[in-house]
């Protein structure tokens, strides 16, 4: 094997390592974002039952409105708004910027 092969070679396993950095760190973001979203529809059930248990009065209704992952947590609201056939009490949604 001549010196030029050998470089050849090592900066294939450079690119390939670089590609498996990329790869992890990408992955590990990802996870991250998975579980930002998982804890935002948490976040949005309970709010949900928050706003059942702070709903005195007939006559008021509540705006919601949300950005990037708030739009998460307003859909869950709403979902579990809906299932407890609660959803009466919300006036009005804005949902800007969503995170998918």
């Amino acid at each position: 094997m001549s010196i030029n092969e050998i470089r050849s070679f090592e900066r294939r396993l450079t690119i390939i390592g670089g590609g498996k950095l990329i790869y992890d760190k990408v992955m590990r973001e990802s996870s991250r974002f998975s579980s930002a979203i998982e804890l935002a529809k948490k976040s949005g059930k309970l709010l949900a039952y928050l706003i059942c248990l702070d709903y005195p009065q007939a006559y008021h209704k509540v705006d919601l409105i949300g950005f990037s992952l708030g739009t998460q947590v307003i859909k869950s609201c709403l979902t579990q708004l809906k299932k407890i056939r609660a959803y009466k009490m919300v006036d009005s949604v804005y949902l800007m910027g969503g995170a998918t």
